[in-house]
């Protein structure tokens, strides 16, 4: 189970081009940001492993799935109730340098969190879109140069990331839309609310899902805490 964001999975939906029509509702929809083609290097700030890399352009959503949004694809019967009883998801959301713990059923503006894989593709199919590549949201989500933030390499303050220091203590700071001046430079906001996101692997985007390991770009393994407390994008 998974607290990633799907920035659990925290359900933040990363999109590429659509391979088949949506089944929600155009208001249902999430916003999206349109990344243009481009050149771009693989690679985290810190770290020396580089790999260049030439993407078609893609649109992927402004901000990771949010509870209210999960829950209109559970009200269409298109998606299942993320688990909130196992391990990470067992516990009450709470908040540090991440957002950590389940958010279903406790904010609908947070993003959501506890969805495994099988799930977060279930919506992406519900919307039209899928899972991104690591290459893509790292194009999307900090440009075309590998750099520490989305922003650039300097430290964070509280109008980029409520983890960023002394932003307050209050869950509300962690609602997806309220940290505009954090975008990467392509317009995607909300980047690493929790310890991860949801991407996929290029060779098989259905079933190799990694994660991004927040707050700085890193890859890591998927943990089974780490599962718990990551979001996704489409």
């Amino acid at each position: 189970m998974s607290l990633r964001m799907f920035n659990v999975l925290v359900l933040g939906v990363a999109s590429t081009a659509c391979s088949q029509q949506p089944h929600a509702p155009a208001d249902q929809i999430p916003a999206t940001v349109s990344i243009g083609a481009s050149a771009s290097v693989d690679g985290f700030e810190p770290g020396k492993q580089r790999r260049n890399v030439s993407l078609d352009g893609f649109r992927i959503t402004t901000s990771p799935i949010s509870v209210r949004q999960y829950g209109q694809c559970i009200s269409a019967s298109a998606c299942t109730a993320p688990s909130i009883h196992d391990g990470p998801c067992a516990s009450t959301p709470s908040v540090g340098v991440a957002l950590e713990g389940a958010t279903f059923g406790v904010d609908d503006a947070l993003p959501v969190t506890c969805v495994p894989p099988s799930q977060a593709r279930a919506y992406c199919g519900w919307i039209g879109g899928a899972l991104p590549t690591q290459s893509q949201w790292l194009l999307a989500a900090r440009g075309g140069t590998p750099q520490r933030f989305p922003w650039g390499s300097h430290v964070p303050n509280c109008d980029q990331h409520p983890g960023a220091g002394a932003c307050g203590a209050g869950l509300d700071n962690y609602r997806i839309g309220q940290h505009a001046k954090g975008a990467a430079p392509g317009g995607m906001q909300d980047v690493l609310l929790t310890r991860g996101e949801l991407v996929a692997t290029s060779s098989d985007p259905l079933r190799s899902p990694i994660e991004i390991i927040g707050p700085a770009f890193r890859i890591g393994p998927r943990s089974s805490s780490r599962h718990e407390t990551s979001f996704f994008r489409v």
